[in-house]
């Protein structure tokens, strides 16, 4: 399967998918250590096309992808963040980063994505759960059937109380396997 990574950062998720046999044709990153740390340590596969603001005007610009997988800056929903009544207006730390991946979304329809958040995220908003709902609300639109569930990773070997909340989405038409709920 074919593999891009969105707001790469230290770019677990594309270290795990080519751990995996998976190829990953590019990576979307703007972090200067980060785009570092992958080259050197990681090993990371595929051309940074840097900024994805400057994709989402062209995404023609990106090679053939069966899978998105990435996880937007977290601050703009994090409870210990700079979170607002819309986190999507929150431009200098990256909240507007959901809508953009989704214009590349309606392009590319990979068959596959595989999205990460703070859980916070699922009280973000003027209401409990609107921001969540909207993006839940939004990746049906463009034509994906999603499941999700929170996750802790020290339910999973690792040595830090860290909860994040997965979405896994298909592409409406194509089989898609029930993933959640995943159990200690």
């Amino acid at each position: 399967m074919k593999v891009f990574s969105f707001f790469s950062g230290m770019d677990n998720f594309g270290l795990g998918f080519r751990n995996q046999g998976h190829e990953q044709v590019g990576h979307a990153e703007i972090d200067y250590s980060s785009n570092l740390l992958n080259e050197e340590a990681h090993n990371q596969k595929g051309k940074n096309y840097g900024c994805i603001r400057k994709i989402a005007v062209d995404p023609g610009i990106l090679p053939y992808f069966d899978c998105a997988i990435g996880g937007a800056p977290c601050p703009a929903f994090s409870q210990a963040g700079k979170r607002t009544e819309n986190p999507f207006d929150q431009v200098e730390v990256g909240g507007d980063l959901f809508l953009h991946f989704c214009k590349i979304l309606e392009f590319h329809q990979p068959r596959i994505l595989v999205l990460e958040q703070v859980k916070g995220v699922l009280s973000s908003g003027r209401y409990k759960g609107e921001i969540f709902g909207f993006m839940l609300n939004r990746l049906s639109e463009l034509g994906y059937d999603c499941q999700w569930q929170t996750l802790n990773s020290k339910n999973f070997g690792v040595p830090q109380n860290r909860e994040r909340v997965f979405i896994v989405g298909h592409l409406r038409g194509r089989s898609g396997a029930k993933i959640y709920p995943i159990t200690e």
